[in-house]
């Protein structure tokens, strides 16, 4: 029966051969110390307490693991006492945070080709998560989601990642523009106000995604100020770094589950199809990196379900429906499988309620 990490909280599924650690530009964090001496506190101190090495946050072009970002944030929210430190840091962010892919997005011809260039593409400097985008009827789901195993803070990440995308947003489309929506996978903090006027929408709390919600024909908007002439000349740069990153399937292949599983659409032969793979060259190519299609959607379930019970207040119904599972009872004994525990049973021990 596999075992339950007490330290990450993460059940383990077994051994399986990993492709390399998560890692996250630096750059949306290297305003992180001027954020926190605002709030009185010293950044250096803060960083040695959580273990982390500050250097890369004096070099936006370096790069950070992933987990221990994502640490680091959580442990900056619970030592200042301040749930909206993630907003407190977006406000210090634009489109060059997402370094060369920003640039390329800031000169497409419009949002909606801005937008699925950084989708195509931030896997070249970041690799831990993924950026999202879904239009049903006359709505768009802008969203990003977490595919690096073992997260920690990951509620913090996902309030930071929707603000660093309205700022995005606000540089594409005007300083005036907000979203209709934002759903957050975070707890309910006591006091909504920063996220209301930071979002200028209403923000959704224990939702099963992180998304900005707003009306589809945004997408078509053209940018104001995109050079076809830059753009060109940063697509060309962009292609060479694509085909000088070494091929990683299973990376990619946990990518697209995680974007799919958003979309309520994760299957083998939609992920195969994607790749532009037969299924058999798929499992052949997965099977060479140690694991298997199978035990990376199992993963990517477990993952995200972990997150929703530890850091959102989700009825165990959405998030069995969410992760695809015909009801709480399905979802309850494959949780069991992955845990040794009922769903209810890991939340009670490993819930968080930072800022509530």
């Amino acid at each position: 029966m596999p075992t339950v990490d007490r330290k990450r909280g993460l059940p383990k599924l077994g051994a399986v051969a990993r492709v390399g650690e998560g890692q996250l530009r630096a750059s949306p964090l290297t305003q992180l110390p001027g954020v926190l001496r605002d709030l009185g506190v010293d950044p250096d101190r803060v960083f040695a307490e959580v273990g982390f090495d500050p250097a890369p946050l004096r070099d936006p072009e370096s790069t950070v693991p992933f987990r221990k970002a994502a640490e680091l944030l959580q442990h900056c929210v619970e030592r200042t006492g301040r749930v909206d430190l993630p907003l407190l840091l977006a406000q210090r962010c634009d489109y060059s945070v997402l370094g060369i892919i920003g640039l390329l997005a800031r000169h497409a011809p419009d949002v909606g080709s801005a937008w699925r260039a950084a989708i195509e593409r931030l896997h070249l400097h970041d690799r831990g998560a993924v950026i999202t985008l879904q239009v049903s009827g006359a709505v768009a789901f802008l969203g990003y989601s977490v595919y690096e195993r073992g997260v920690t803070g990951a509620d913090h990440v996902y309030v930071l990642a929707m603000a660093i995308g309205q700022q995005i947003m606000r540089g594409l489309c005007g300083p005036d523009w907000h979203a209709s929506e934002v759903h957050l996978p975070a707890r309910r903090p006591r006091g909504e106000a920063p996220f209301r006027k930071f979002f200028g929408a209403p923000p959704r709390f224990n939702a099963e995604s992180a998304a900005l919600v707003f009306p589809a024909q945004v997408l078509r908007q053209p940018i104001p100020g995109a050079d076809p002439a830059v753009h060109r000349a940063v697509s060309a740069l962009v292609d060479d770094l694509a085909r000088q990153s070494p091929t990683d399937v299973g990376g990619a292949v946990r990518r697209a589950l995680r974007s799919m599983l958003v979309a309520g659409r994760a299957s083998e032969s939609g992920v195969a199809a994607a790749f532009s793979m037969h299924r058999r060259t798929l499992n052949r190519r997965l099977r060479g990196e140690g694991t298997s299609f199978r035990r990376l959607l199992e993963e990517t379930r477990c993952d995200v379900a972990c997150q929703l019970l530890r850091d959102t207040d989700a009825a165990i119904d959405e998030i069995a429906n969410g992760l695809g599972y015909s009801g709480s009872t399905a979802f309850g004994r494959a949780f069991k499988r992955w845990s040794g525990v009922a769903p209810q049973s890991w939340r009670a021990h490993h819930s968080t309620r930072a800022g509530a």
